[in-house]
């Protein structure tokens, strides 16, 4: 309370900047130099060592950017994805925030394919539509069954919000 009452909090941005310049004429960036997520899914080691290995083992810089441009889009989606169905407010993110629990509490499978996204082990772009397909069916599932027990706008609203993010999803997973 002492510190409120002496000014606002400090606090840490939490900003993105996408992955794209790993660097030209011979000189090469790694990690968060390259760019950044967000630190929900705490990736930004992985992806900085997952750098370094790949640039010693490429045979010149624009080798390495385009190894490296494929392989980290999926845990930079990843983590854009889960922050804002965290911190979403809509109809939609809640929803799919019951969605995730309840997909993890229910099929190993998927939670062994979202725990090797998050982990980095999984890049593939299939790997990650095969997770987020199951999500949204969850999702849209949890809408239809509970349909009776909300009201009929806030139904609509979240059908309405899962359009909104297979667009995002069909935009950023075919970008780069």
């Amino acid at each position: 309370a002492r510190a409120l009452r002496n000014g606002p909090p400090e606090v840490a941005a939490n900003q993105l900047l996408p992955r794209k310049h790993f660097g030209r004429g011979g000189i090469a960036l790694v990690g968060d130099a390259v760019g950044h997520c967000h630190p929900l899914c705490a990736v930004g080691m992985t992806v900085g060592f997952q750098d370094a290995v790949a640039l010693a083992r490429a045979e010149s810089v624009e080798a390495y950017a385009e190894e490296r441009r494929a392989a980290s889009r999926v845990p930079e989606l990843v983590s854009t994805g889960l922050y804002d169905v965290f911190a979403g407010r809509d109809a939609s993110a809640e929803e799919l925030r019951a969605a995730v629990v309840r997909m993890w509490q229910k099929s190993p499978a998927a939670r062994r394919d979202t725990m090797r996204l998050l982990a980095v082990r999984d890049t593939r772009r299939s790997a990650l539509l095969t997770t987020f397909a199951r999500l949204m069916l969850e999702a849209g599932g949890g809408v239809v069954r509970g349909v009776a027990r909300r009201p009929i706008r806030r139904t609509i609203a979240a059908l309405a919000g899962f359009g909104g993010w297979a667009h995002w999803f069909a935009r950023e997973s075919l970008a780069r």
